[in-house]
Order: C-alpha cells, then structure tokens, then sequence
C-alpha cells in the first residue's frame, strides 16, 4: 500500500511546541512562520504536500530514518 502525500480538509492533528501539525505518523503542516530550526519527531513516516512550503526562514530540518516518503513542494519556497 503506498503511502499518501495529500491532505484532505478533514485531517485534524496535534500541533506540537513549534506548531508543526502531526496526525497518525504524518506532517500535515507547518503553522509557524518564523521557524528556523526543525527536528522531526521520529516515528513519523511522511511529510504531506507542501508541509512546510513558504517557511522563509527554515534554514535546516532534521530526518530521521522512519520517514519513507515527503511529498510533492514540501519545502518550496525555503531556503
């Protein structure tokens, strides 16, 4: 089974301290536009479209070895 990218408008999650939105093992979005500096939670296993797209200022993001997929313009628009 592939893993899915997308998120649709009926996903909800959990914001952690850096209000990056978490849901079932899977980045649905960043609502914080002055992070810098991330480490994602391991155990997370995809990062959804766009996730972190048009977060200017993130300069350096951490992954651990259970992502096993990150989808499409994740990090457009960073540096």
């Amino acid at each position: 089974m592939a893993l899915s990218t997308k998120v649709s408008i009926l996903d909800k999650g959990e914001k952690d301290i850096f209000n990056v939105e978490y849901s079932n093992g899977r980045i649905l979005h960043c609502n914080e536009p002055d992070l810098e500096d991330y480490d994602v939670e391991e155990g997370t296993e995809v990062i959804c479209d766009r996730a972190f797209a048009n977060r200017d200022k993130l300069f350096n993001i951490y992954l651990p070895d259970s992502i096993k997929a990150i989808g499409e313009s994740v990090f457009s628009g960073c540096r």
